[in-house]
């Protein structure tokens, strides 16, 4: 059933209610509990996720603003990650955009 539907239903006004509108304002009662709380459990998860998002986010700007430089050791650079051992974290002015450039281009498999 459609929201509007639901709540047409839930606020229908009820002067003489004869036992089916009693059986159907029962049932889109419980149909809207089982709503509230799939929708409970979504916003929870989404709430966990925006929140492992935000520390992601707080990660990468503590780097951008360092102004580090993230790099790998040209012999490495054909390893898989988990054999790599020669990742580099130095320090080197003004490299916001670059930093955010060189990622994006990571991200787009163009390094």
């Amino acid at each position: 059933m459609s929201d509007l539907m639901l709540i047409g239903v839930l606020r229908m006004p009820m002067d003489d209610p004869d036992p089916l509108d009693v059986f159907q304002y029962v049932s889109r009662g419980r149909q809207a509990a089982d709503r509230i709380e799939a929708d409970a459990a979504e916003i929870a998860a989404l709430r966990a996720e925006v929140a492992g998002l935000r520390e992601d986010a707080q990660r990468y700007r503590w780097l951008r603003n360092k102004q580090a430089y993230i790099g790998i050791h040209p012999h490495y650079k054909d390893l898989p990650i988990e054999q790599r051992s020669g990742w580099t974290i130095r320090l080197v002015p003004d490299v916001k955009n670059s930093f955010d450039a060189a990622i994006d281009a990571a991200r787009k498999g163009t390094t």
